[in-house]
């Protein structure tokens, strides 16, 4: 199967976010083209594992910012998160133990489950953190200007 390109449909507008986005089709990329050129194990081993890891590291970052900006979707989005691990590390067990080969649609799959998974879940999240910020300054900004003109009723006028 052809290398599954980047598409700016894909872009949620959260810079970290977007760059982990590509690194994991990448490395869908390099696993299944890996697998289909009969590379040795250790290089499919090795690209599953960096999937694998990937996919953690970027399930915490966008853990910490649903939390961070008190994202109201932030249950589901973990769940699916632990989905996709769960079936990822289950996958991962049965290539290590020669039970299976990786499956000739893994590819295919991972990249429907990324896009539906942007979609769905991400591109809300970064609306919500584009929110929260902007109510954060907003506060920032109204928290200044208390401070300029005094806190209504706050010490009675004296001064």
């Amino acid at each position: 199967m052809d290398a599954i390109g980047w598409s700016d449909s894909l872009l949620v507008g959260h810079k970290k976010i977007d760059a982990d986005h590509k690194r994991l089709l990448e490395t869908i990329n390099r696993l299944t083209h890996a697998a289909e050129n009969g590379h040795d194990k250790t290089d499919c081993d090795k690209e599953f594992d960096s999937l694998i890891a990937l996919a953690w590291e970027h399930f915490a970052l966008e853990e910490s910012l649903m939390q961070a900006h008190q994202d109201p979707n932030a249950s589901q989005h973990t769940r699916e998160h632990a989905k996709l691990i769960d079936e990822l590390i289950i996958l991962k067990a049965h290539y290590d133990s020669g039970e299976m080969a990786i499956p000739d649609n893994l590819q295919e799959a991972l990249h429907k489950w990324l896009t539906n998974h942007i979609h769905a879940c991400d591109k809300p999240l970064a609306d919500a953190i584009r929110t929260s910020s902007n109510t954060a300054k907003t506060l920032q900004s109204l928290g200044q200007t208390s401070r300029l003109f005094g806190k209504p009723g706050g010490d009675g006028g004296k001064g």
